[in-house]
């Protein structure tokens, strides 16, 4: 299991490749994103960790509206 530490910062799911998303690539789907950068800094390796983040399926994602607030449904 990934070591996880969640930011405000979230990601916009557009397609349907996204693993954990069924209904992926028919809305826009927001949803948490781990904190991967280090002071604002992006390296090759924090770009690693997003993607290997992304196609982990084993991760708990929480939706978010479009102010960043836990989404109800």
């Amino acid at each position: 299991m990934l070591n996880i530490i969640y930011s405000s910062l979230y990601l916009i799911i557009l397609g349907k490749e996204f693993p954990g998303l069924p209904d992926a690539g028919n809305k826009w789907i927001r949803v948490l994103c781990p904190q991967w950068e280090i002071d604002s800094i992006i390296t090759p390796s924090s770009v690693r960790q997003l993607i290997e983040w992304c196609l982990f399926r084993e991760r708990e994602l929480i939706r978010v509206n479009w102010l960043g607030q836990q989404a109800t449904t």
